[in-house]
């Protein structure tokens, strides 16, 4: 499967992030309106302002995109990583890609990522897996290891974030991980992680730049991501008074279909409850079920 989504538009996008205060949602609107930066400045600035309604200092905007050396500049060293990247067997996802994950576009564009950054099986984007959020190791009692080898037999692609990744069972595949920092920034111990999930088959997703590094305010749009790429969200014996269970709340107006393994509290509308192996069905027929 080709995944590149094109040199030039993959460059084109990351030059936009390169500008000073050109953030994601800014880059998303300016990236799925316009073919390229010759193409912007074919306009005038009054219409381009109306593309990035409620975005910060417009203006500021303005100017750079119309600084036609420096934007050129931009695109061409872009437009070098990408094929450095490429090199490397890392592709660039974006938005106006066949494997752009559909629930991103139920989301505001400030909150998901403008690309994602693949290594290793993409053709697992195109296969309805599963979220899984497990911010606290499961209870002994929890059914949560019968729902995952569940999940392993169908081979349903699950995903998980960084941190979650050491409270899943040793064995699981396929895995889509998702990656804390950029692709640049992993530590050694990760390096280890990625090199053992692509060997067995699964594929590491970066939402953020190369060199990004780790940050605490980056965990609900790292949340946001692994939610993207799945089909069906399942949150693991979380606490009533996690930061995930807020999460959670939020996520039932996304239309996802959404489960809650192990939660002794009560549920709100729209979150089912998964208690047993028979349970585990439901996310199954879920899979199957949820069109986007």
């Amino acid at each position: 499967m080709d995944i590149s989504g094109g040199h030039t538009r993959s460059a084109f996008l990351l030059s936009l992030l390169s500008l000073d205060g050109v953030g994601r949602a800014a880059a998303y609107k300016l990236f799925t309106a316009f073919d390229s930066f010759d193409d912007i400045r074919r306009y005038p600035d009054e219409q381009i302002a109306t593309r990035l309604k409620r975005i910060p200092r417009v203006t500021s905007i303005l100017e750079q995109l119309n600084q036609k050396e420096a934007t050129e500049e931009a695109f061409k060293r872009h437009l070098a990583q990408v094929h450095s990247m490429e090199d490397k067997g890392i592709s660039i996802i974006t938005p106006d890609h066949e494997s752009w994950p559909p629930f991103f576009g139920k989301i505001s564009a400030s909150a998901r990522p403008p690309f994602l950054f693949a290594f290793g099986k993409t053709d697992l984007l195109d296969t309805p897996g599963v979220a899984m959020h497990i911010p606290e190791s499961p209870a002994a009692s929890s059914p949560f290891t019968v729902v995952v080898d569940r999940l392993s037999e169908q081979e349903i692609p699950l995903v998980v974030q960084e941190d979650d990744f050491a409270r899943l069972p040793d064995a699981y595949r396929p895995l889509i991980l998702v990656l804390r920092t950029g692709l640049e920034s992993v530590q050694t111990a990760t390096r280890e992680i990625i090199k053992r999930v692509v060997n067995d088959g699964g594929l590491i997703i970066s939402p953020f730049e190369m060199d990004h590094q780790h940050f605490r305010h980056d965990i609900p749009y790292l949340n946001t991501t692994v939610n993207g790429l799945g089909r069906v969200v399942v949150y693991a014996d979380v606490p009533y008074e996690h930061p995930s269970f807020d999460e959670m709340l939020r996520l039932t107006e996304s239309g996802l279909p959404i489960f809650a393994i192990n939660m002794k509290q009560d549920l709100p509308d729209g979150v089912h409850p998964v208690h047993s192996a028979e349970d585990a069905e439901w996310i199954l027929a879920s899979i199957g079920a949820f069109d986007l």
